[in-house]
């Protein structure tokens, strides 16, 4: 039937037709996830209560670990993060164990403070007072703090050791890191897999110092040491690689890849950041603006890299027992 309609109707009125039920097509898919997502997304569960606190808890950690560190800082995500745990508490209790995990993050905030002589504002110290008199028998959390030569130690060692050995790391020198490592790392990582071998995966490496600051500022998610942030690299998928009901294949290509050059720079030595890409359409446009990527292609991720000094510190980031995230059927 295509081919009957093709040959009788000039090529631009079946082309407007084309595209016409090519967009009615696109507008099932996408309907079909939009309503997905807002029945879920808004609702009241354990799991999206444990989901949010994650976040709030993990900024702290990284305030805790950042170069240069500030006391007094994030005060208000203290504020919430104290109001959804109350919450959480009240409804389903304390033994999710992401909620020892916040616990012991306030109570190291509150530690550094007291170590520090610091007063905090009023409400905040009466919250983290409460806080340790109702759980004194938690351990205050420790971020991680380790040597470069350790940071790097296992490179070369079996892949349990690799892969346990790899962190996001924010706590940069500025000093400008090795380029033929960025290549090097970007060549063994051209050995992801791929569906169909479609290879839709673009990288732009960002070395202009005013572009990667542009870049950041856009990206939102580096306060605290992204100014010392040396180069980004700039994950993208070209969308011509997929059909529509593929439509999500890219980015699923797109976040394997990545993964396999954040080992790969890690076994080059090469301290990295992985940082989201979940632009607005206006900052999408401005990405687009600062390194003229064409719009056939979709942000990725951004891949923040850096030198770093003989000591560094690394977030906790408690990972879930896999009995927790894993079903067997």
């Amino acid at each position: 039937m295509k081919q009957i309609v093709k040959a009788i109707l000039p090529k631009s009125v079946f082309n407007t037709l084309r595209r016409y039920y090519f967009k009615m097509r696109a507008r099932r898919y996408l309907s079909y996830d939009i309503n997905k997502w807002i029945n879920h997304t808004l609702d009241d569960s354990l799991e999206k209560s444990i989901f949010h606190i994650i976040t709030l808890y993990h900024m702290i950690e990284k305030g805790l670990t950042m170069p240069n560190r500030r006391l007094g800082f994030s005060y208000d995500v203290i504020r919430d993060l104290s109001a959804y745990l109350k919450k959480h508490i009240l409804n389903y209790g304390d033994s999710h164990e992401q909620i020892a995990v916040a616990i012991r993050v306030l109570l190291e905030y509150r530690q550094l403070h007291i170590d520090n002589n610091f007063k905090l504002e009023d409400d905040i110290n009466t919250l983290l007072e409460k806080l340790y008199e109702k759980y004194a028998s938690y351990e205050p959390l420790s971020q991680i703090e380790m040597t470069k030569e350790e940071y790097f130690g296992s490179v070369n060692d079996s892949f349990e050791k690799f892969s346990k050995s790899r962190y996001s790391v924010r706590y940069f020198t500025g000093k400008e890191v090795d380029m033929d490592a960025i290549k090097k790392s970007i060549s063994l990582a051209q050995s992801a897999p791929s569906a169909c071998n479609r290879q839709s995966t673009r990288l732009k490496v960002v070395s202009d110092k005013t572009k990667v600051q542009l870049i950041l500022d856009v990206q939102g998610g580096n306060r605290g040491f992204g100014h010392l942030v040396d180069k980004l690299i700039v994950v993208t998928t070209d969308m011509r690689a997929w059909r529509l009901e593929e439509m999500k294949a890219g980015y699923i290509d797109g976040g394997i890849y990545a993964m396999n050059l954040l080992y790969s720079l890690h076994h080059n030595k090469v301290a990295a950041c992985a940082l989201n890409s979940y632009f607005t359409p206006k900052s999408d446009r401005r990405m687009r603006e600062i390194i003229d990527v064409p719009y056939y292609e979709n942000f990725v991720m951004i891949i923040a890299l850096g030198t770093i000094p003989e000591r560094i510190m690394l977030t906790h980031s408690q990972r879930s027992k896999t009995d927790y995230t894993t079903t067997f059927y």
